[in-house]
């Protein structure tokens, strides 16, 4: 094995290219987990996602819902626990956490990769690129599993990262969960 690495760097060096890691060597194309490390990766094919219209109504039904309303007031009084500032919601959904901390009088704006969020959040000027500004909050539901690069977003805020992700016990879980979106989760 290192003597595989060691031949990889030494090509490398010679052609000029970047030497990547070894777990980006081990990652194209295919789902990889090492648990010693705590380290999984699955691959997403950039521009595939299913971020549109359906993916936003979805959203807009599920938040409708007596369980949609409890969850989004639960997470607005977590938040309100902790910080009662202006925050960045990452990855909207349909809005409803944001339409919910507006209506208790506090500045939220928001953040997507999906069209039909981008207009909504647009039409009601509230789009703020956290990638671009630094800001003193954000909220990451059941969104950081779906960034490839969330590194430079999360070196912009400044105060509180607020997230809920899926956890998994192993792979096989991961593969057999509800949670788990082959289409969209890195």
């Amino acid at each position: 094995m290192h003597e595989h690495v060691a031949q990889l760097r030494k090509d490398d060096r010679r052609s000029g290219r970047t030497v990547p890691s070894l777990v980006e060597r081990f990652a194209e194309g295919r789902l990889t987990w090492w648990p010693e490390l705590g380290l999984g990766y699955y691959p997403v094919t950039a521009g595939l996602e299913p971020y549109d219209r359906d993916y936003f109504d979805n959203f807009d039904r599920n938040a409708r819902t007596p369980l949609g309303r409890n969850l989004m007031q639960a997470r607005c009084d977590f938040v309100e626990t902790h910080f009662s500032g202006t925050l960045i919601d990452v990855g909207i959904g349909s809005g409803s956490f944001i339409e919910a901390r507006r209506y208790g009088k506090r500045q939220t704006y928001g953040y997507d990769v999906n069209p039909i969020a981008l207009e909504w959040l647009d039409e009601r000027s509230l789009l703020v690129d956290p990638h671009l500004v630094a800001v003193d909050a954000v909220t990451l539901w059941d969104v950081l599993e779906h960034i490839r690069d969330f590194q430079s977003l999360l070196a912009n805020v400044r105060k509180w990262v607020f997230l809920s992700l899926p956890i998994f016990r192993d792979v096989e879980h991961v593969l057999r969960s509800k949670h788990f979106k082959p289409d969209e989760h890195c």
